[in-house]
């Protein structure tokens, strides 16, 4: 049986740091869960959505959305941590709504908006956003809770027919 959570809001408490995976509606369209603002939340973010994703019959479309969210928390952790990360999280998000998917990701530096660009062929980062933008089919973010925190999101269609 689902169960009724709201979102968690940044900023954490440390001790709050890791939520467990929650369906948070009645229908299970939706997951959530906060994990801690580290490098490897990206393989906990990842299994989150590939849960959900199989809860919901989505098996075709695991791998994209497993990259977009890992590239989403790996920004969220680089640049969206006012350069701590001790005690500080980011909140992974799935909704499901008829044929379309939202994940999104929100961490507390609203002032850092997520900007694509084109990465210089010696550069080692700097083509994470362009890989969102061409494996979703729209991507944006916004200011959440009132200003203090950015939700960076990307969203899929669905072919549900098979």
């Amino acid at each position: 049986m689902a169960m009724l959570v709201t979102p968690p809001q940044l900023p954490f408490t440390p001790e709050a740091a890791v939520l467990p995976i929650a369906r948070a509606d009645r229908s299970g369209n939706y997951a959530v869960a906060s994990l801690p603002a580290r490098p490897d939340s990206g393989t906990a973010a990842r299994a989150m959505v590939r849960q959900a994703l199989e809860d919901w019959g989505l098996y075709r479309s695991v791998a994209d959305v497993e990259l977009v969210v890992a590239e989403l928390v790996a920004n969220a952790v680089t640049h969206g941590t006012r350069g701590r990360s001790a005690g500080t999280t980011v909140v992974v998000e799935a909704r499901r709504r008829g044929r379309s998917l939202r994940v999104a990701v929100t961490d507390d530096r609203p002032d850092v908006a997520p900007v694509m660009r084109a990465a210089g062929v010696e550069e080692e980062s700097g083509r994470g956003l362009r890989l969102v933008d061409d494996v979703s089919s729209a991507w944006g973010w916004e200011p959440v809770s009132r200003g203090r925190c950015k939700q960076v999101w990307a969203e899929f269609e669905f072919d549900t027919s098979s």
